[in-house]
């Protein structure tokens, strides 16, 4: 074993030896206030840390929410280039026999829904 350990190193034994010594994942914040005091950290550095995660479990939510709702938006807006332009062809096949102007519009709109895609993904 080595004497000396990085940051990440302590964090994964630390945190490998918590839920292994746990029957339940689930602690008090009197447990937790326990462990940092074992560990040298005050009550005050604990409660400004169990804040900061606070506002990153928030802010974690909100991505995954702003995610979901650009996701949706792009699943609409293809159902959307598919159903009009779909029409757009069929219409064009009926009127002149061939496919002629409708494809300046699958083209294009298609470009600009390829790009959505990659700035969505």
């Amino acid at each position: 074993m080595a004497d000396l350990y990085h940051q990440e190193a302590i964090q994964e034994i630390l945190g490998i030896a918590i839920t292994r010594h746990s029957q339940s994942n689930d602690f008090s914040k009197a447990q937790l206030l326990e462990i940092a005091e074992e560990l040298g950290i005050s009550h005050e550095e604990c409660l400004l840390a169990e804040q900061e995660w606070e506002l990153r479990c928030e802010r974690q939510v909100a991505y995954q929410t702003f995610d979901h709702h650009r996701h949706a938006k792009l699943q609409q807006s293809t159902a959307k280039y598919l159903i009009v332009n779909t029409f757009l062809l069929g219409l064009d096949l009926v009127t002149d026999k061939a496919v002629t102007w409708s494809l300046y519009i699958v083209f294009s709109w298609g470009l600009v829904l390829a790009l959505n895609a990659w700035k969505t993904y």
